[in-house]
């Protein structure tokens, strides 16, 4: 049995639907019927009423001193589907001009803000595939690193990238890319790095 989320996926809006079903099954009826029936306030009854009889999908008749209303052929509804059709490509055809009047704006004042942190957090193996993948394309001539066996993981830095792994259950990690973090820990690396040979050599 067809509901009015059926006209929705077509582009009826919600009362547009509940309202045009609601003439069907009653056939005449005026628009206290239609609002007691479709459940949509009469006020907005008379609005919804509009724009159906705009698109042919209504029609009204007038007995006495009473407007009554009915659902013209349901045929129409493929006229009407067309009709939306347009405006919808209208409208993202405007869209996408405005999209590439402000993009070159945009990309402009992003360039005047600097660069900026960012960070990225990875799961699983695809997460790891990805950051392996991401290390491999660097043309970075420095690369230092260590595994830390007793903690199952391990850190990189290339370039103005820090990447962290962690092998404990799912394998994790997060990829850092800031000028300012990876020199830092730049510095932590080779003073543990000058730390650990001195140990070395007075063991």
């Amino acid at each position: 049995m067809i509901n009015h989320q059926d006209l929705e996926k077509i582009g009826f809006s919600e009362k547009e639907s509940q309202v045009y079903l609601a003439a069907l099954d009653l056939g005449e009826a005026t628009i206290q019927q239609l609002a007691e029936k479709s459940g949509v306030k009469r006020v907005t009854v008379y609005i919804i009423i509009e724009s159906l009889m705009k698109h042919g999908l209504i029609s009204s008749v007038e007995k006495g001193k009473k407007t009554f209303f009915a659902a013209e052929n349901p045929v129409n509804i493929v006229r009407f589907f067309n009709a939306r059709k347009k405006e919808l490509e209208k409208d993202l055809d405007e869209k996408s001009e405005v999209l590439k009047k402000i993009t070159p704006e945009l990309e402009s004042l992003f360039k005047i803000a600097g660069p900026k942190l960012k960070v990225r957090f990875l799961q699983g193996k695809e997460g790891l595939r990805t950051m392996m993948n991401d290390f491999l394309k660097t043309e970075c001539s420095e690369i230092k690193g260590f595994v830390a066996l007793g903690f199952k993981g391990d850190m990189s830095i290339y370039g103005n990238k820090v990447w962290f792994v962690s092998f404990l259950n799912e394998p994790s990690g997060v990829l850092i890319e800031d000028e300012g973090i990876a020199r830092m820990t730049n510095i932590i690396f080779d003073l543990a790095w000058e730390a650990a040979e001195k140990y070395k050599k007075e063991k």
